[in-house]
């Protein structure tokens, strides 16, 4: 029978893992910030940006954060947008720079998301 070894710590590898992920996001929302205004950003383009293939950043993306490429681009537009609003930029200038096609489909995804408008968040 192997018996662990009393020297190794695995509280000491989780900060290694955090660390990993964290490097990782910051990665990623660095991509997503350079190109935060192309309504054309997708899947292929920041796993061609992040070095790795569609699938392998999708595998990533679910297991860290249980969301799709998709998912996470759409969530992080959105809260940027947030800070945008609070800067007092227009809601149609808003979903320009943080690129949805049209201000509508902004609208639409900012409700479903903060259960307010972006024009009622904005007056917050």
């Amino acid at each position: 029978m192997i018996q662990p070894d009393k020297n190794l710590d695995d509280s000491k590898s989780e900060p290694e893992v955090i660390t990993v992920k964290m490097i990782f996001l910051l990665k990623l929302k660095e991509c997503l910030d350079k190109h935060l205004d192309n309504v054309n950003v997708n899947a292929r383009l920041m796993a061609t940006e992040m070095k790795m293939s569609k699938s392998t950043l999708n595998r990533k993306l679910k297991s860290m954060l249980n969301q799709s490429i998709s998912d996470f681009v759409k969530q992080y537009r959105l809260q940027r947008s947030t800070e945008l609003l609070a800067a007092g930029y227009k809601v149609s200038e808003v979903s320009q720079r943080v690129g949805f096609k049209t201000p509508s489909y902004f609208a639409q995804c900012f409700k479903a998301c903060y259960q307010k408008t972006p024009s009622a968040f904005r007056k917050d």
